[in-house]
């Protein structure tokens, strides 16, 4: 599924929430901006290596770290990690958060929106699918990760879940049906830290890849090279000169995965 396709539930969503905030439909080309421009950075190879970090250990070093595994850095994480080793810092960041409970009907409002198969404070994730409430449990669905962002805790788990995110692209408002956008995160977290042989696997099948990158209209006796390719390019070998694979590689890659529809 092309997310650039016309999909008059979800457009009918967007212009309604366009309207009711007053705001402007959104520009992909980000006419008029200002983009930034900076340098190359430069990179010293003698200090890209995987020996163990043997510096100062300080509120500068702790500070940088918690800056990249951690969405900011508040007072209150600096004091939970100087009194600490670098040691105990890193493995601490490294347990992976425990796992929330799902997002929940939050929209109903007693006017105009009302989720007829969800009560209010319940689930919606395992609901029947309902053009009515979609966009509403799109909207959901944002609510719970943003939430999972601020209540981060000291885990690097919130951020390899918008790396994996950004890696294993989908988009909600492209694949529009947010109980598999729920799974799809899921899925990332469940494989955050594991396996990603295992993981690219998985996320091959799954419902979301399968509708965002047109799986699910794969057939044997018309291959849709879209998966097949972006698969090489971006999710694993990477595009390149000496990359390995051919044209062939993502045709036959195409037959290969058929039949997940």
């Amino acid at each position: 599924m092309n997310p650039e396709e016309n999909n008059p539930v979800r457009d009918r969503f967007l212009k309604q929430q366009y309207q009711k905030y007053n705001v402007t439909e959104p520009e992909l080309g980000f006419k008029g901006s200002t983009r930034r421009d900076p340098q190359k950075p430069s990179f010293d190879p003698a200090k890209m290596n995987l020996n163990n970090y043997q510096g100062p250990w300080g509120l500068e070093q702790i500070t940088h770290l918690l800056r990249r595994t951690k969405f900011g850095v508040t007072r209150q994480d600096l004091r939970d990690f100087e009194n600490v080793d670098m040691d105990t810092a890193v493995d601490s960041l490294l347990t992976e958060a425990p796992v929330p409970s799902p997002p929940v009907n939050d929209y109903n409002n007693g006017e105009d929106i009302f989720d007829t198969d969800v009560p209010w404070g319940e689930t919606w994730v395992n609901a029947s699918y309902s053009e009515l409430v979609t966009g509403e449990r799109v909207m959901s669905l944002k609510r719970f990760w943003m939430q999972g962002i601020l209540d981060q805790g000291n885990s690097i788990t919130e951020k390899m879940l918008l790396f994996w995110h950004n890696h294993l692209v989908t988009q909600w408002w492209g694949v529009f049906y947010p109980q598999a956008s729920y799974r799809y995160l899921e899925l990332m977290r469940e494989y955050q830290m594991g396996d990603i042989k295992q993981l690219i696997k998985e996320v091959t099948i799954d419902i979301s890849m399968l509708y965002y990158l047109n799986g699910a209209q794969n057939h044997k006796d018309a291959p849709d090279e879209n998966y097949a390719r972006e698969l090489q390019e971006l999710f694993t070998i990477g595009k390149g000169p000496n990359a390995g694979y051919t044209e062939g590689d993502v045709q036959m890659a195409a037959k290969i995965l058929t039949g997940w529809t």
